[in-house]
């Protein structure tokens, strides 16, 4: 399975997933050169060993500098960075929230060589802990946990992450039986900023972000229309303000939920992800909304 893509150009592409083979699953990487894609070996987080190994975000630097993110479990879950140097992919070591924590990184993005940012989540194995924010920087040499911000006692997870520049940073999520989330980074500290509340709604998650500009920041994902038991599209806009609910459709009367958001260099919007049909059928699901 593919998880996530970035761009280095039209005949430099980078896609980053995972396979399963039985109850073993290692780490899935596939580049495209404009003609064909090509499956190129990865590493695995421990030792190697096709255990769990999961990647869930990629993001490009230059093409000779690349990064990889998700878990591997060894007693527990633990992040897992790969980086790419032109030639070979290797593990890079990064910190995990504390022992007995399961840890996750659902996303990266790259702002510079030395200015690159992880997003996900961990929770303690504590009895009755719950999830909390995860955020890692990686300044050039080494990958740091740097504190988040988490919104109340329930679960906080984050699942997409935006950059504008080094100092003006979004990343977006859910918290568990509540609502979206989304936090911002000014250069010094990550904070919450609150979302729109959704009428009808049971949960919601934001799974993905986008930034045009520090006044254009689109989120995608879904929320859970109670009235009808299903989940319907969900597309949120930062405009430097406040963020708000823009309305997005839904194809069919079943559950529709997007999974991810691009743009283009002159602002179209691209949103995917998947929706199940009148006979119960899981169908693909792609939207665009122009400038």
């Amino acid at each position: 399975m593919l998880t996530a893509v970035a761009v280095v150009s039209a005949n430099n592409v980078w896609a980053a997933g995972y396979s399963a083979n039985n109850t073993a699953y290692s780490t899935l990487i596939e580049h495209w050169d404009g003609t064909t894609w090509t499956v190129v070996p990865s590493p695995n987080g421990f030792n190697g060993a096709p255990q769990l190994n999961f990647l869930f975000g990629i993001a490009v630097v230059s093409a000779n500098d690349i990064w990889a993110v998700g878990s591997f479990f060894e007693d527990e879950d633990n992040t897992l960075t790969l980086h790419w140097n032109g030639g070979v992919w290797s593990v890079v070591p990064s910190p995990n929230a504390g022992p007995e924590t399961n840890n996750s990184l659902s996303a990266v993005s790259a702002i510079a060589a030395n200015d690159v940012w992880a997003v996900g989540s961990f929770q303690s194995e504590t009895v009755g802990a719950e999830s909390r924010t995860l955020t890692l920087h990686w300044n050039g040499t080494a990958w740091a946990i740097v504190p988040s911000a988490n919104d109340g006692a329930e679960g906080n997870f984050l699942h997409g992450i935006a950059a504008v520049s080094s100092n003006d940073i979004w990343a977006v999520g859910r918290v568990q039986n509540v609502d979206t989330l989304a936090l911002h980074w000014n250069g010094t500290a990550w904070s919450v900023v609150p979302t729109p509340p959704i009428a009808d709604s049971g949960f919601a998650d934001l799974r993905s972000a986008v930034a045009l500009s520090t006044d254009a920041v689109w989120a995608a994902g879904s929320f859970f229309q109670n009235t009808f038991s299903r989940d319907r599209t969900l597309t949120e806009l930062w405009n430097g303000s406040a963020w708000s609910i823009v309305g997005s459709p839904n194809r069919g009367a079943s559950h529709n939920d997007l999974n991810s958001i691009a743009a283009t260099p002159n602002g179209t919007l691209w949103a995917v992800g998947f929706q199940y049909n009148s006979a119960g059928v899981q169908r693909t699901l792609v939207m665009q909304k122009l400038p």
